[in-house]
């Protein structure tokens, strides 16, 4: 009999045919090994004492000399081979932080996109026989209400622009004046039991 598992032994042990996939097994199972890049090394009497092959029974593990600071020195190797090369973990660490700080700008532009495309379905929305006046007095109620109460309050529109079951008009019978968290947690929502 030889030292060490043959590969067929592994695979039989692991369930798995790629070496990287196998040192992960073992590595979960807490079973020492060497891993060699494109091969996994295991021991048979370690083998037996963790009972990987179907006919070996636990035994009482063999006595092996263990630095108690690296308990599994095959495990090391196979986490180091995973290790990015430092070039490209610098690269990616500038991508990221390039990414991160253009945040604030993507999130601007993106505001200003989802403004312009509420400004093109209230028009859209608003047809020609509506009353202008009317709705800039419901817009100026809110700001007077928000200067009264000290309460940010919003228009809504009691049938939502965008809903998805319903779209409203921009009109004043469909304007009123509200807190914003209301209208916040009101979003696109039309409740028509409330109506």
């Amino acid at each position: 009999m030889t030292d060490r598992l043959t590969p067929a032994e592994l695979v039989t042990a692991t369930g798995k045919r790629r070496a990287a996939s196998q040192a992960a097994v073992l590595a979960r199972m807490g079973v020492p090994f060497t891993f060699l890049g494109r091969s996994v090394l295991v021991d048979r009497a370690v083998a037996m004492a963790h009972a990987l092959l179907p006919n070996a029974r636990p035994t009482e593990p063999p006595t092996l000399a263990v630095d108690t600071r690296r308990t599994n020195p095959g495990l090391d190797a196979w986490r180091a081979s995973r290790t990015p090369d430092p070039e490209i973990a610098t690269y990616r660490a500038e991508v990221d932080a390039a990414y991160r700080e253009a945040a604030p700008e993507r999130r601007q532009v993106a505001r200003g996109a989802n403004r312009a495309k509420r400004r093109a379905d209230e028009l859209r929305r608003t047809p020609p026989w509506a009353d202008h006046d009317l709705i800039r007095e419901v817009y100026a109620e809110a700001r007077r209400l928000t200067r009264q109460t000290g309460v940010e309050h919003h228009v809504d529109h009691e049938i939502p622009l965008r809903g998805r079951l319903v779209s409203g008009l921009h009109v004043h019978t469909n304007l009123r004046a509200i807190p914003g968290g209301e209208n916040i947690l009101k979003g696109n929502r039309f409740d028509e039991v409330a109506q």
